[in-house]
C-alpha cells in the first residue's frame, strides 16, 4: 500500500472515531477529554528529551548507544560520529516523542478520565452534536499529532537516503563505503547484496511518490513548524555548549555533503598550471555555483552542522587530489554568488593589461579583501598565481599601500592580500626585476 494511503487512512480513521467518542460523551466529557489529549501532547514534548537521555546513555556491555554505534561503523566512516549522533538522537526522540504521547493517551483514557468522569456530568443528549463536533476536533488533534510526526519523518529520511542513492562517484562515495563494508563482512552474497540494493530503490521510489503527493504537501504545509519544534533535541557540543538541532536541520547538511561529492569532478578540473587563475576562472566559478546551489536553501543550522560535516568527512568522501580545500570554507557567511562573481572580475582585471586604472585596481582589491571566501580557500592551495603583469600589479600595489597607510584592515589580511596579488611584505613584486613594477616618486624612501 502507498505510503500516502496509509497516512489518508489514519487521518480519516482517527477523526471518525474521535467524532463517534464524542456523540457518545456529550458536550461536557468530549471537551474534558480533549483537554486531556491537549495536555498528553505537551506533557510527551516534555518528556521525549528525558527518555532519549536515557536512552543515549543506557548501558550496554559496558558501553552506550553513542559508543556501541560509533565502534558499529566501518574504518573509513569512524571520523562520522559527530554527524551521524545528532540524526540518531533526533530520530530517538521522534520515536520516544511518539510512546510517550501514546503512553499518555492510554493512561489518561484507563485512569484519569474515568475518575474525571464521576465529577463531570454527561449533559444532555440535545448536546451530543456538540459533543461530536468537539470529538471530531480531538481526533484532529490526534491525526495531526501523529501523521505529522510521520509525514517529517517520511519525507526527510526519504531525501536522506535519495541524496545518498545519487551520490555516485565509485571510489569516494558513502554508499560505496557501505558497500565495501558488506563485502568485507562476507556475510552478504552478491545476490542477496544486488537484492537489498533494489529494495532500497524501491523505498526510495515509495518515499519522493509520497513527498509529491496532496497530503504530503498539505501536512507539510501546515506542519513543518511543528515537526521542527516537536522534534528537536538538545544535544552537547564539543566546546561545552547546549545546540538544539532538528531532523530536518541535521539531514539537509548531509545531504549537502553528499551533493558536493557527487560533484567533485568539478572541484578536479580546477587546474591551476593553466595561466592562474585567470586560465580557471570558469571552472572556480562553476564549483562557487554549486556550493551556491547547496547553500541557499538551507537554515541557519543547516550551514553550521554543514562546516561540521566538511571538516569531518571531506577527506574519505572527496578525492585526494583535488586542488582547494574545501574544509576552510564557512558556510554560515559564504555569499557564493558573489563570491563567484568576485573571480569573475579578477580575470576581467587581468585581461586589461596596460588598460588597467586606479579605479580598476580598487575595485578588485577592495572585493578580494572584503571577501569571505578567495582568500581562505584559494590561498589555502599553495602558491597562487594570478598571471597579472607588471601595470597590473603595479596599481593593485598602489592601492594595498593605501590601505596598509590608512589602518584600513588589519595587518594579516594585508599581508594576505599582497601574497594572493604576487607581492611581497616590503611591497615590492614578486615578478623578475626587469619586469617589477616602477612605483610612483612619492612611495619611494628617500
Amino acid at each position: 500500500m502507498k505510503l500516502d494511503l496509509y497516512i489518508l487512512i489514519v487521518t480519516i480513521v482517527t477523526i471518525a472515531v474521535g467524532l463517534l467518542l464524542g456523540l457518545l460523551r456529550g458536550s461536557r466529557r468530549s471537551v474534558l477529554r480533549l483537554l486531556l489529549v491537549l495536555l498528553c501532547v505537551v506533557g510527551a514534548y516534555f518528556l521525549k528529551d528525558v527518555v532519549t537521555s536515557a536512552i543515549l546513555k543506557m548501558d550496554i556491555q559496558g558501553q552506550n548507544i553513542e559508543q556501541v554505534i560509533i565502534s558499529g561503523l566501518p574504518e573509513e566512516m569512524q571520523n562520522m560520529g559527530d554527524v551521524i549522533m545528532p540524526i540518531v538522537a533526533v530520530i530517538i526522540s521522534v520515536v520516544s516523542f511518539l510512546l510517550c504521547f501514546g503512553l499518555l493517551q492510554f493512561i489518561t483514557w484507563a485512569i484519569v478520565f474515568p475518575l474525571l468522569k464521576l465529577v463531570v456530568k454527561k449533559g444532555k443528549k440535545k448536546h451530543a452534536l456538540v459533543g461530536g463536533l468537539v470529538g471530531a476536533v480531538q481526533g484532529v488533534a490526534v491525526a495531526f499529532v501523529l501523521c505529522v510526526v510521520l509525514n517529517g519523518l517520511f519525507v526527510n529520511v526519504g531525501s536522506l537516503m535519495a541524496a545518498m542513492e545519487n551520490e555516485q562517484q565509485p571510489e569516494n562515495s558513502a554508499s560505496s563505503v557501505f558497500a565495501a563494508t558488506e563485502s568485507d563482512g562476507g556475510s552478504v552474497e552478491n545476490g542477496s547484496s544486488g537484492q537489498n540494493t533494489e529494495q532500497i530503490k524501491q523505498l526510495i521510489a515509495q518515499f519522493n511518490e509520497y513527498k509529491q503527493s496532496a497530503i504530503s504537501k498539505f501536512y507539510c504545509k501546515i506542519g513543518d513548524k511543528a515537526f521542527d519544534f516537536v522534534t528537536s533535541v538538545k544535544i552537547q557540543t564539543e566546546d561545552g555548549e547546549i545546540s538544539k538541532v532538528t531532523l530536518k536541520g541535521q539531514i539537509d547538511a548531509v545531504a549537502g555533503m553528499l551533493k558536493l561529492a557527487q560533484n567533485a569532478d568539478k572541484l578536479q578540473n580546477i587546474n591551476f598550471g593553466t595561466n592562474g587563475i585567470v586560465g580557471c576562472a570558469d571552472s572556480i566559478k562553476e564549483v562557487f555555483d554549486l556550493l551556491d546551489d547547496i547553500n541557499k536553501d538551507l537554515s541557519k543550522e543547516s550551514q553550521e552542522t554543514l562546516n561540521k560535516v566538511v571538516k569531518n568527512v571531506a577527506e574519505s568522501m572527496l578525492p585526494a587530489d583535488i586542488p582547494i580545500d574545501v574544509t576552510v570554507i564557512d558556510f554560515t557567511k559564504v555569499d557564493f554568488a558573489a563570491e563567484g562573481q568576485i573571480i569573475t572580475d579578477l580575470a576581467s582585471y587581468a585581461d586589461k593589461k596596460d588598460t588597467i586604472t586606479e579605479t580598476d585596481a580598487e575595485n578588485i582589491v577592495k572585493k578580494v579583501i572584503e571577501s569571505d571566501l578567495i582568500i581562505p580557500l584559494l590561498t589555502s592551495t599553495g602558491d597562487i598565481d594570478l598571471g597579472l603583469d607588471a601595470p597590473q600589479k603595479e596599481e593593485a600595489l598602489k592601492i594595498i599601500e593605501k590601505y596598509e597607510s590608512e589602518n584600513a584592515y588589519d595587518a594579516d589580511k594585508i599581508a594576505k592580500v599582497k601574497d594572493f596579488f604576487g607581492l611581497n611584505d616590503t611591497g615590492s613584486s614578486t615578478i623578475p626585476p626587469e619586469q617589477q613594477p616602477v612605483l610612483p616618486e612619492e612611495t619611494v624612501t628617500q
